[in-house]
């Protein structure tokens, strides 16, 4: 099994787009601010030979998923109080913005609240402003290997056996537990609604994800998305 060198993460994130309006919808009594998150993750696999040289084995991109934070002029009247709402909601969703470290969220969470000011500071006559935010999570895995001996058939990314797949994943009844975890393959909830709930799977390893996602993530690589234990490869 190669072995891991290094773990790196960053971090961005920016206002793409901004929009107010003077009308008040019927559900908008004062004041209010739309803040509109997307969050995505990129993961990528390098392979890092003697020679110090990096050669990229493996990129996954996961689908944007979105996220809104709305805040009335009350809970904006403060900073301290804003900033502790829009953490709370950060860390609860199910938008994967929860899977930030708190320090990245705590930033995220300022950097928002001073783009807001910007438009309120003036008192101007909108009655509804909304920010939209993009937000990029990128994971960096990096393995020792001697590239000379490296070819398709050693490759890190390599598919598990379906018989081990079947073998390995454990059906998990849905508990109250549930409804606080995210999918880590396609960043959703587990906990589906009360009319539909996808099957939820766990491997070996304990972690839990939903039953088609860890299959078709189990189809491409033998690894645990999360702590990297391996499935059976043949």
């Amino acid at each position: 099994m190669d072995d891991l060198y290094d773990f790196q993460e960053s971090f961005s994130y920016k206002l793409v787009k901004s929009e107010t309006t003077s009308v008040i919808p019927s559900s908008v009594r004062k004041f209010q601010i739309n803040f509109n998150f997307s969050f995505e993750l990129d993961v990528s696999e390098w392979i890092l030979s003697e020679d110090d040289e990096s050669q990229l084995v493996s990129q996954s991109h996961h689908p944007v998923v979105d996220c809104l934070v709305s805040m009335s002029s009350a809970q904006f009247s403060s900073f301290e109080e804003s900033q502790k709402y829009m953490e709370e909601k950060l860390t609860t969703t199910s938008s994967g913005l929860s899977r930030l470290k708190s320090s990245n969220r705590r930033e995220l969470v300022d950097y928002a609240l001073r783009e807001a000011g910007k438009y309120t500071a003036g008192g101007g006559a909108h009655r509804v402003l909304n920010l939209h935010f993009d937000v990029l999570l990128e994971h960096e895995y990096i393995y020792l290997r001697d590239i000379s001996n490296y070819d398709e058939s050693t490759r890190h990314m390599v598919p598990a056996e379906d018989s081990s797949i079947d073998h390995a994943l454990k059906t998990v009844e849905y508990s109250l537990d549930i409804p606080e975890m995210n999918c880590s393959v396609c960043l959703e909830s587990l906990s589906g609604d009360d009319y539909y709930r996808e099957e939820l799977l766990s491997m070996p390893c304990a972690h839990i994800f939903h039953g088609d996602c860890i299959k078709k993530w189990l189809r491409t690589s033998h690894y645990c998305p999360l702590c990297r234990f391996e499935i059976p490869i043949d």
